[in-house]
This record gives structure tokens, sequence and C-alpha cells, in this order.
């Protein structure tokens, strides 16, 4: 793959097979090709390439890039914010209901700020686990049959009716916002990223240096979320922190555009070549 005709590879030679559900971490000094990886798997680049990209036995090339790019999700270094409210936000589209939109707030540690300054925190906390509470039941009445609803209504785990205005309320999604999310910090603003695809459920998500403009802390429970909501999906972690992708099941070293190493942490600590030498001198 080239940026342009007169220009030399950014990609060549690329030839991985990834497992479903497999986590893979990609690491590389500046222009190694980190990037280049992500913009040949959404389809970014049309021209001066060759090749071909496999997903389940199919060839990506053979799909309207509409539809193949709805059905991946990536996190990148800066997470966008647009002018409007936090609805819009998070569903542009009108694609989810509002219980869908909160339940991802609280999986992400953004329900608090989305509905700051509507009342008592202890109140809210409240209102919000049993709201969790009440999606999850609704998901399992809708996805049961007869038999397992006969069970749900024994145990009194009948959902109850969805109470719209009071969650409006509650969770401030109309609150409008613009570019700089009303003074939500860079950890924030990403984890408000994350909302995004935990409500999409993509099976392959790739993280783009998501957290190199974090704080440690914000970086580990990212990190934590990830693998507790993706743990099923396929992630492709491009890496600027070492502690970012120790936990991957892979790691793929980049170099001039070509795979230079690829293994376990442990083989490839063990193996001490180019992987080794970026963790000796901390060169992420």
């Amino acid at each position: 793959m080239k940026y342009g005709a007169e220009l030399g590879y950014a990609l060549k030679n690329v030839n991985v097979i990834i497992n479903p559900g497999e986590k893979i971490g990609i690491v590389g000094r500046t222009g190694a090709g980190k990037s280049s990886l992500a913009k040949v798997l959404f389809r970014l680049v049309h021209e001066n390439t060759s090749g071909s990209i496999l997903i389940d036995g199919q060839d990506i090339s053979e799909f309207g890039v509409g539809d193949y790019r709805a059905r991946l999700g990536m996190i990148p270094q800066e997470s966008s914010i647009f002018d409007g409210s936090i609805r819009y936000n998070l569903d542009p589209l009108n694609e989810f209901d509002i219980e869908e939109m909160w339940s991802s707030l609280i999986k992400c540690n953004m329900a608090k700020f989305v509905s700051r300054d509507r009342g008592s925190d202890v109140d809210q906390d409240d209102e919000l686990d049993n709201s969790s509470n009440e999606a999850h039941r609704r998901k399992q009445w809708q996805e049961a049959g007869w038999l397992k609803r006969v069970f749900l209504f024994i145990l009194m785990k009948v959902p109850k009716p969805v109470d719209t205005e009071k969650l409006t309320k509650l969770s401030g999604l109309d609150r409008l916002v613009q570019g700089c999310f009303g003074g939500a910090s860079s950890g924030q603003q990403q984890l408000f990223g994350l909302c995004r695809i935990t409500m999409r459920k993509r099976k392959i998500v790739v993280l783009d240096e998501a957290t190199a403009n974090v704080d440690l802390e914000t970086d580990k429970s990212v990190q934590e979320l990830i693998r507790k909501e993706f743990s099923d999906c396929t992630v492709l972690t491009i890496a600027h922190r070492l502690d970012t992708i120790m936990n991957s099941d892979r790691i793929v070293v980049m170099d001039k555009g070509t795979i230079a190493e690829i293994g376990t942490p442990q083989e490839l600590l063990a193996k001490d070549g180019m992987f080794a030498l970026l963790v000796k001198t901390s060169e992420f």
C-alpha cells in the first residue's frame, strides 16, 4: 500500500491471520505502519494498493463501503464531540432507545457526568442502579421463550413499563454540548466515545492510540472496560503505552511497513529482539 504513486510503500508483504475474539497489540516506532494497518482495514485508501483482507473468508472489497464500515468499531486518539445534545452525540441515527443509551453511560462510568446538577448524587445513583436492573430484566424478557417467561414471572422478574420522561430528565440526555463537551477532560471524552462502541456491539474494534492523551488511571479503567465489554470481540490495539498492550494475546511489531515480529508478549521478550528493545528504551 502506498499513499501516492511516487511514494514508497507504507505497507508491504504484510501477511497475518487473526483469530476470532483475539486481542492483538500493534507496536512500532513512528512511521512503522501501525496506523496504516487501520486505514486499510477501514478501506480509507483506495489507490496504489494490492492484496486482500478477508473477514470470515469474505474479501472486504466485495462489500459496499457504507455497509462494511458500519460493522466495525474504532476509538481514535481523540474522541469527536459534535455540537448538539448528548442524545444526538450518542445516537445520531436514532438507532437506540433511552435505556440502551443510559445503560452504556453507566458501563463507561459517564452516567454521573451526564446527569450532574440534576439532584443529589446519592438519589441519582440509586435511580441509575434501579433503571439498570430494569433494563436487564427487559432484555431477558424480550429474548425469552414462553417457558422462560413463566419462570421469570414466578421469580417476579417481569420488567416494569418504561418511564421515558423520568429517564430523560434523570440522564440529562437533552443537555446541549459543544466540541469541548462542556468542560469534560480528555479521559471523559474518550469514555464518551467508548459509550458509542458499547451500544453498537461491534465484533471487530480498533483502538488507535485511544488512551495516548489520558492519565494512567483512566488508561487502566478503559482497558479493564474493554476487556470486560469486548471479551468476545476481536480487538486491535495500536499502542502508545507499554501497559496498554501487555495483556494482549499476541503483539505485532511493525517496522518500515512490514511485520518484524509477532508473538505473545512473553515470547517476544524472551526473543530479545525489536520488541524487547522497544521495552528497554521505552520508545512507545
